[in-house]
């Protein structure tokens, strides 16, 4: 896995975006890829993946995708290749339904977006921190510290 690369899966994909920026705040060595569709989202993972190798994980903000970021959770989970991505689901509400479809497609863990920006800080820091610092993923060795080699 590229151990800093991370796609963020959201309609408002510009720079702008508060969790695009958070991100890039909390792990400023990172690179962090925006797609607003889902054609845009396997365009920059299979560039990833060309690249750098797979991001560290996916977070797919449904509060501002909606639907296209479920599709993009299950062609994920459909292709064999993007099996060790981990994927984050974000909704702006504890919506039963959500949370039960993106489960079902195949995310790793959904959470609720905090409405303050500070709160949403800590809550991508927690992210970060446990996905690219703490996770072993899928397929690794253990002498590479828990990362993923192809």
């Amino acid at each position: 896995m590229a151990p800093n690369a991370v796609l963020v899966v959201a309609k408002d994909a510009e720079q702008g975006n508060p969790i695009v920026q958070g991100l890039a705040s909390v792990i400023p060595s990172s690179r962090v890829s925006v797609a607003g569709s889902t054609e845009e989202a396997r365009g920059r993972l299979e560039e990833l993946r060309a690249k750098t190798g797979l991001p560290a994980f996916v977070l797919v903000d449904l509060s501002a995708s909606g639907s296209s970021g479920l599709e993009v959770l299950t062609w994920l989970r459909s292709r064999p290749e993007y099996q060790p991505v981990p994927v984050v689901v974000m909704h702006s509400e504890h919506d039963g339904i959500h949370v039960d479809r993106a489960y079902k497609a195949g995310a790793n863990s959904c959470l609720v977006r905090p409405g303050k920006s500070a709160e949403l800080r800590q809550l991508l820091q927690a992210i970060a921190t446990y996905w690219i610092c703490h996770n072993v993923s899928r397929g690794a060795n253990p002498s590479s510290g828990g990362r993923f080699l192809a």
